[in-house]
């Protein structure tokens, strides 16, 4: 399974929980709504891993004196990353650098 897809499906089941839990309101209560509210975290929490493995593009700042692009984390901005950096070294957001082809 792609990840994207994988993103996609987890998407839906924690829409559908939230969902859950607000059209049940004030009826979900104790250990029930401890499960939903625990399988709601574990969603974002897994969405958000997944979505650091989905390469996104550094965002250029400028060009040092050397004549070298300086870039930036897309996700965190975290300036002063390289083509070298594979991953994010703040955030983890794995970086594609066809850009700098």
């Amino acid at each position: 399974m792609k990840i994207k897809k994988a993103i996609e499906i987890l998407t839906m089941y924690l829409e559908k929980d939230k969902e859950t839990v607000e059209y049940y309101n004030n009826e979900i209560e104790g250990a029930i709504l401890e499960i939903f509210e625990d399988s709601i975290g574990a969603y974002e929490v897994a969405i958000e891993a997944l979505d650091k493995q989905v390469e996104k593009i550094p965002i250029k700042m400028y060009e040092d004196k050397n004549n070298k692009n300086v870039w930036r984390c897309p996700i965190c901005n975290l300036p002063n990353i390289y083509p070298e950096d594979n991953y994010c070294l703040h955030c983890g957001q794995k970086l594609d650098w066809s850009v700098e082809e």
